[in-house]
Parts: structure tokens; sequence; C-alpha cells
């Protein structure tokens, strides 16, 4: 249908359009292609915004990772020249080889410009930048130049810009992970479902997803408590303006999941391993042996339980802001079902089912 004609439908139904013939061309599942095209909408939000996700798709050889990025290179921030034309021929580049200065460089260019960074084969993409691309309070950076003779810093440096990539090799560090909204491409030896995507056939929409964006109040997106949330608060921003209530529950189930994950993957943590050892000792003593609840506990009884010095144990536990003694050896006191549940909750520990029911019976 000619652009012209589908511009008498509501943004919506344009953009449920679009999203099936994406669907066509690939082997994406709907929800995915929605995270594409509402991180793209997003960028031309950017500015207005605080932080902002890092789309990568990822997967091995010949799996449409390419042809993907070339989707969302369609309908991303653009700059405009001065007839209001998009100039799009600096988004795609294969940045397999470029040194760290040049890819910051080319960052640096597309904050100045209004573009958005859109990288083909950027497994050597320098993972130092990833903080600056992400959030904009430390999008600034530095470098030296030589102005006759004597080196300054340079402040021209800006990294603050949308950036989408694709690779094959995993993100090994956390603190990219939670940085980055990640779609997965697989292997299909029978290719896309029905359609063959032309490359650049979907820009026709890129004005559409500017007008949709222009209507969402970005400034209005508060900080959330945890970084999971602020990673999926501009595509949650977007599919409210829609009225997508599918994608929104898809978004509370990445979000739990991710938390979820987080928890567990954070168990072999010391703060971890000792607030677990404290409720296992708690629990032996009240379950097992009919004792009330433990209030103090010797730091050699707790490291005992995880093969941790009483050194570590120490350490930990003020860490974690329990209070500590010397009663012809250490010790933590003044431990209570609800100070436990206090410090779990602040290092973000996986909740026990008997504590919490303990703490319910106590209510």
């Amino acid at each position: 249908m000619p652009f012209e004609i589908a511009k008498l439908k509501a943004p919506s139904v344009q953009i449920k359009e679009l999203i099936e013939d994406m669907y066509a061309m690939t082997r994406h599942t709907r929800n995915e292609l929605k995270t594409m095209v509402y991180w793209s909408i997003a960028t031309h939000g950017h500015e207005w915004l605080r932080v902002f996700p890092l789309l990568r798709i990822f997967g091995g050889t010949n799996t449409g990772k390419t042809v993907t990025l070339h989707m969302v290179e369609d309908l991303c921030r653009a700059r405009k020249s001065p007839t209001g034309d998009y100039i799009t021929g600096a988004l795609f580049v294969k940045i397999k080889g470029s040194t760290p200065s040049s890819v910051r460089t080319l960052i640096s260019n597309a904050a100045n410009t209004g573009d958005t960074c859109i990288y083909d084969e950027a497994d050597n993409f320098p993972y130092e930048y990833f903080e600056g691309v992400y959030a904009k309070a430390g999008s600034q950076t530095y470098k030296l130049k030589q102005e006759k003779g004597t080196f300054e810093l340079d402040h021209s440096i800006n990294l603050w810009a949308p950036l989408a990539m694709n690779g094959r090799e995993v993100l090994s560090d956390e603190s990219y992970q939670n940085r980055t909204i990640e779609i997965t491409t697989s292997y299909d030896e029978r290719g896309a479902r029905s359609l063959v995507y032309e490359e650049g056939q979907f820009s026709v929409y890129r004005q559409l997803c500017a007008d949709i964006a222009s209507e969402i109040d970005w400034e209005a997106i508060k900080p959330a408590m945890t970084r999971v949330l602020d990673v999926w608060a501009p595509l949650r921003a977007v599919a409210e303006h829609l009225n997508d209530e599918d994608f929104l529950v898809y978004v509370n189930e990445v979000v739990t999941q991710t938390i979820k994950d987080g928890l567990e993957g954070r168990a072999d943590e010391g703060d971890h391993q000792v607030l677990n050892a404290i409720i296992k000792l708690a629990h032996d003593a009240v379950v097992n042996r009919g004792e009330s609840f433990p209030m103090e506990l010797p730091f050699s009884t707790i490291g005992g339980e995880i093969s941790f010095s009483s050194r570590e144990v120490g350490k930990w536990a003020r860490a974690m802001g329990l209070e500590t003694k010397k009663k012809g050896v250490f010790m933590i006191h003044h431990l209570t079902p609800q100070k436990i549940e206090e410090v779990r909750m602040a290092i973000g520990a996986m909740e026990d089912e008997w504590l919490t029911g303990l703490l319910d019976l106590r209510d």
C-alpha cells in the first residue's frame, strides 16, 4: 500500500502493519520485532532522556543479523538536510578492525549531528564506551590533543548517541549486559518466512516513527529503582503511547526474569553467601533444634558453612551494615528477622520463604 494512503490510518495501525511485514521477512517473533521498532521510535526522543539502552543483535553466521540491523537503520533517528530530507549515509558502518579512537570519533560525530550509530560486525566494539553511550551524565569524555607543541585536553568528545550493533560473541561482562537490550538470531535453512527484505524499504516509516516520538513526554520518564527498569523505560513509553498491552506484558515478563537471573547470578558473591549462611544457621536453630532465633552468631560458625575465614565473614558482615562485636570471639550481634530482611533487600538477595513466613507471623 502506498505510504500516502497508509498515512490516513492511525499510527498504531501503521506500526502493526510494519511489524507484520517484518515478520514475513525474518524468523523473529513479533515481540522481538516490536522491540526493534519501539527502540527505533525511542531514538527520535533520545535527546530528552537521561539513559538509553544499547540494542544488540546477537547470533551466528548467516542468521540474518545484518538484515535485522538494516531494518533498524530504516526507522531510527537521522540528521536532516536544510530542505528537511533525512540524510542516512553515515548511519550504517562496519567497524570490524576499527581502532577504539576511530569508533569514539564515529559515536561523537553521531551525537553532534543527530544521527544513530548502526554498527555491523561489532564484536570488537570498545566496551569502555558502554557507559558513555548508555548514560547522558557519563557521555562527555576527553582525549589529548597537541596545540603548538603543548598537549591539552580535548573536551569535544561526546558519546551520547543511540547505538545499535550486531555481534557473534556473547557479552561476557554483566555491566555490559545490563545496559543492553539483546535480540538473538538463529539459523534457519528455510530463510525468511515468505518475503525478502530489500535494503531501505522501510525507510518510508522513519517520519512516522519521529512523529510518534514527538507525541511522547520523554522528560516524564523518571529514574527507576533497578537498572533493568531503566533499560526498558523508553520502549515501555512507546508501547503505552500506542496502547500495546501485549508488549507491556512481555516487557514485564522480561524484567521479572532478568531480575531473577541477576539474583541467581549473584548468589556466589560474598555478601550473598554470608547472608544465606546466617539464614541457614538461624533456620537450623529454630526449626531443627527448637531454639529461639539466634541474636548472635560467631564469625567462625558462619564461615564454617561456606568455607570463609573469620576475617572474610567480618568484612562482608560490616559491608552489609550488620553489627559486630568481640565477645571472646568476633561475632555478629543484634540479629533479628527484621534486620536480616532489611539487609536482604538492600543487597538484592533472593527471598527466603522461611524468613518471610517468620516475618508474617510477627506482623
